[in-house]
């Protein structure tokens, strides 16, 4: 049960998002004003009529009604909504803030019914909503604007509408390489209201996996499974998402390592850049790499979000297994601590024992004596997974008995070389250093996260 305090702080955290969710509309309709007649056919008539815009208008609003609605019913006034417009202001919700709110139980419940009531009236709006022209992928929008610079979005990028679905091609820091298709771009929907749905829902954010269920849904690039894309890749299509759905303003937390105090800044998502990209992928999207040592030739492949998803839960277990062997190590301690001292009475010592007993019995149900860990085996386990083939042998056994014994000298090096031609966006960052703490500039690293969408 709640108290009061925390049951207002969940009021005001909840008011924060509906201030963003407000806030996005406003941009939506700017948006489709400035916008709306822009989007010409190959013959360079207007896609969308007059009627057409009017009812996507009409749509943005009721969307819009819901949330200021919602909004009054937890104690805000449309009056400061207003306010927050005129003085062109986000809701920036603190980031911690919003996580534990997203991951909060009473949260759960107070969005359930706004977030039924958004599905209901999609569903209902998509009833009556004219379908817009079918634009070819040579039609091209008038005014594109690049989400990050030059590598996400070329001049005169495509813009093109399937369906009731806009979308846009997003360029790959990998270039293809990394895949059979060899396809340097992929067709990405943008968010649109009904998205929100899922950007509000709680539970999503629970298990991790947000931007798994995100990306289903807005990768539509024919013949492309979003859990086989890089990391590089899939961050790039996260962070165009984000721009263009949000725009390029990202609020941080740098810390300042000359005073070690924290301080709030906002970084232009447009100014960040791929890094270098070389490597030519084989016919299967593999690379290869020589030993320095012993010149075995090695055939590699960078890591897939399933991949790295494995290598997360095989962590989660390791991690497990690496309390269990502590848990053993603290109750053999205990038991010889109390069984050699004279402090503790006979009874006391029986009881200790007992509860020893009870762990042990209760931890050997589920973990084997033999399936002890003192150490992890993170290193190992990601290159049993990147790598192929070695010298032309592809057999699974064969290969994961080389990395288990390969030279250490040879291991190094072929991480290092792993690491450094990785292909992604460069999340390193210049931002000024606030007066108060002396001025300046100092270099960060932008983290990105499942909370990209809420924090705003």
């Amino acid at each position: 049960m709640l108290t009061p305090e925390e049951l207002e702080q969940d009021r005001i955290k909840t008011l924060k998002v509906l201030e963003n969710s407000y806030l996005m509309y406003e941009e939506s309709k700017k948006k489709l004003i400035e916008d709306g007649m822009k989007l010409l056919d190959n013959n360079g008539n207007p896609v969308h009529s007059e009627q057409s815009l009017k009812k996507n208008m009409q749509l943005i609003e009721t969307a819009e009604k819901d949330v200021i609605d919602k909004y009054i019913q937890l104690g805000g006034t449309e009056e400061s909504l207003k306010a927050l417009k005129k003085s062109n202001k986000k809701g920036g919700a603190n980031k911690k803030a919003l996580e534990e709110f997203m991951k909060n139980q009473t949260a759960k419940e107070e969005m359930a019914e706004y977030i039924r009531n958004m599905r209901e009236r999609d569903v209902q709006a998509t009833e009556v909503v004219q379908q817009p022209t079918v634009v070819t992928e040579n039609t091209v929008m008038e005014e594109v604007k690049p989400v990050i610079s030059t590598p996400v979005v070329e001049d005169n990028t495509d813009f093109n509408v399937s369906g009731t679905k806009m979308y846009d091609f997003v360029e790959l820091p990998s270039g293809g390489e990394c895949y059979r298709h060899k396809k340097k771009k992929l067709k990405v929907s943008y968010l649109t209201a009904y998205d929100e749905n899922m950007i509000l829902s709680p539970n999503l954010y629970k298990d991790g996996n947000f931007i798994d269920y995100l990306l289903k849904s807005k990768v539509i690039e024919d013949g492309v499974d979003v859990q086989e894309l890089t990391k590089g890749d899939r961050d790039a299509i996260i962070i165009w998402l984000r721009a263009t759905g949000y725009g390029n303003e990202y609020p941080i937390v740098v810390t300042d390592d000359e005073t070690g105090q924290e301080f709030e800044t906002t970084i232009d998502l447009s100014t960040l850049n791929y890094k270098p990209f070389k490597l030519k992928g084989d016919e299967n999207g593999y690379f290869t790499f020589t030993m320095p040592t012993t010149n075995d030739l090695i055939k590699f492949k960078f890591l897939t979000v399933r991949d790295l998803n494995l290598l997360k839960k095989l962590k989660i277990e390791e991690n497990k297994r690496l309390t269990v062997e502590n848990i053993r190590e603290l109750c053999s301690n205990l038991m010889d601590e109390t069984r050699d001292t004279d402090l503790i009475s006979n009874t006391a010592k029986t009881k200790i024992k007992s509860a020893i007993e009870t762990v042990r019995d209760e931890i050997n149900k589920n973990y084997k004596e033999e399936e002890d860990l003192s150490f992890s085996h993170e290193l190992t386990d990601r290159l049993l997974l990147q790598t192929v083939s070695v010298n032309g042998i592809t057999d699974r056994k064969y290969v994961d008995n080389y990395i288990f014994s390969m030279n250490v000298k040879d291991a190094a090096a072929y991480r290092k070389f792993i690491m450094d031609n990785e292909p992604g966006v460069d999340f390193n960052v210049e931002v000024q250093r606030p007066e108060s703490l002396g001025g300046g500039s100092i270099k960060s690293f932008l983290q990105l996260d499942q909370f990209i969408f809420i924090n705003v």
